[in-house]
């Protein structure tokens, strides 16, 4: 230790230094999360591992027969990560962004679970989250339940803000045959299930017409099959029937009232 220095900034130094990797996940979220991925596939709770947990190493952790991975990875290796737990055959249900999940499952044998929920994590970092599996039979599926038990969690949570809202700047429209994952994310928003078979869609990184553009799918489309359109059609009535506005009248009480107000409001400007 210099002889400047006081004990505090000597042991500054050796603190772990949180990176965009490091979005420790809050524990209301987690166990919210872990509630309801028990429920859905049959895990058995005491074989949930966590070699994630802040200081953990993933490639050297013992994991046992029959364990099941459910936990948040550093973002920028997932698909790595997907790929280490594919090839030696261990189930994990996966913390994932939702813009890039479609580009996250691509090649691999993961499927996309988008609940698409806005998290704080502790390090402060406020990120769109869905998740990844390889338990899943579906290639994409919506989840209104697992969007709300999060909300829930989140909402319980002391000091919890609300997302900063940004403005968007070009906007684009794609056929019905090709499905985005914020396509799915607005069906849970709506509370809308809906599950696509691997076999009724391919993803794809951008569209012929796009070419000539130089534009492409930001975060990966999928291209459906008829069957899957017909899927897709189905729910985008469901979603269009959930967002209708209720529109509320005014009585004729209320009417009354205006009439009188502009009626002074007339003669004032008169006198």
């Amino acid at each position: 230790m210099a002889y400047w220095e006081s004990y505090e900034e000597f042991t500054e130094k050796f603190k772990h230094r949180m990176t965009t990797d490091d979005c420790y996940t809050p524990g209301p979220v987690y166990e919210a999360v872990k509630r309801w991925a028990a429920r859905e596939y049959g895990i058995d709770e005491s074989r949930i591992v966590r070699p994630f947990y802040p200081g953990g190493d993933y490639e050297h952790y013992d994991y046992q027969k029959g364990c099941v991975v459910l936990d948040n990875p550093p973002f920028s290796k997932l698909k790595t990560i997907i790929r280490f737990y594919d090839k030696r055959e261990i189930d994990y249900f996966l913390f994932a962004p939702t813009l890039t999940i479609l580009s996250t499952i691509t090649k691999t044998g993961a499927a996309g679970i988008i609940s698409a929920n806005k998290v704080k994590y502790e390090n402060g970092a406020m990120v769109n989250t869905s998740f990844v599996s390889n338990m899943e039979s579906a290639l994409v599926r919506s989840a209104p339940e697992l969007r709300n038990e999060i909300e829930k969690a989140q909402r319980e949570q002391k000091g919890r803000k609300a997302p900063t809202k940004r403005l968007d700047g070009q906007k684009y429209e794609y056929p019905e045959e090709v499905l985005r994952s914020m396509d799915i994310a607005a069906y849970s928003k709506a509370q809308i299930e809906f599950a696509l078979p691997r076999e009724d869609g391919a993803i794809i990184w951008r569209m012929d017409e796009q070419r000539a553009a130089g534009k492409e799918l930001f975060g990966k489309g999928i291209l459906l099959s008829q069957k899957g359109h017909k899927a897709r059609v189905a729910a985008d009535a469901r979603l269009r029937e959930a967002r209708k506005v209720i529109r509320w009248e005014l009585s004729e009480r209320e009417r009354k009232i205006v009439d009188e107000m502009s009626r002074k409001g007339g003669e004032a400007e008169e006198s």
